[in-house]
């Protein structure tokens, strides 16, 4: 079953510190400051609040969770090491938030959403991807831990920020589209049980 319920999402530019994104078509990751994006480092925040399933009660009845993106461009994606890990800030604005401050009036503690244990936190989290050549292509981060968590502790709201680490030094980058794009939007998948009977709910962003 396929739903979309509140969400959001943007990345936060190191070069451009106090430009939005909230309503780009792509959301771009990217480790260092070269050409061609020459961007400096990029996150992307995404939110999920999936509330309104009231069946879903207990961290123990998820089985599995995934979140999945299609990657529509990329330079040596595969030197990027893509890891969503819980955003600690759950009332960014989507329209305000920069890598500068997550609304207006509002900053970062470290900027680009990278204060451990403030902006976010590194103990919760997927596991890793390493995008890749060629393009248009889908990834699946598997983030079980991350859903439960948001069940158990977070009033059912998936809060995240994909955050990378390069592998070698060189212009690496992924485009990924978003959910105003036209092509793939990016969702999560749960999959539970309900008294013994399997359900999924797959949450469009």
């Amino acid at each position: 079953m396929a739903t979309e319920i509140f969400n959001k999402d943007t990345y936060l530019e190191e070069n451009a510190p106090d430009t939005a994104h909230g309503t780009d078509v792509y959301d771009i990751i990217e480790k260092q400051d070269t050409s061609p994006k020459g961007k400096g480092y990029c996150y992307i925040l995404a939110l999920v609040d999936f509330s309104d399933l009231t069946d879903l009660t207990d961290e123990d009845q998820v089985t599995s969770a995934y979140a999945t993106l299609e990657e529509n461009a990329g330079l040596n994606p595969n030197h990027l090491a893509c890891t969503w890990y819980r955003c600690m800030r759950y009332d960014w604005v989507e329209a305000e938030a920069t890598w500068n401050i997550y609304k207006t009036g509002s900053s970062w503690t470290t900027p680009g959403a990278s204060g451990t244990g403030t902006d976010f936190d590194d103990t919760i989290l997927s596991d890793t991807i390493y995008p890749y050549s060629p393009s248009t292509m889908t990834f699946v981060w598997t983030i079980t831990n991350m859903i439960k968590d948001a069940i158990t502790l977070r009033s059912k709201v998936w809060n995240a920020v994909m955050r990378c680490t390069g592998t070698v030094a060189e212009e690496d980058w992924a485009e990924f589209d978003c959910r105003e794009a036209t092509g793939s939007r990016p969702f999560i998948t749960i999959n539970y049980t309900v008294a013994g009977v399997a359900r999924t709910q797959v949450l469009i962003f």
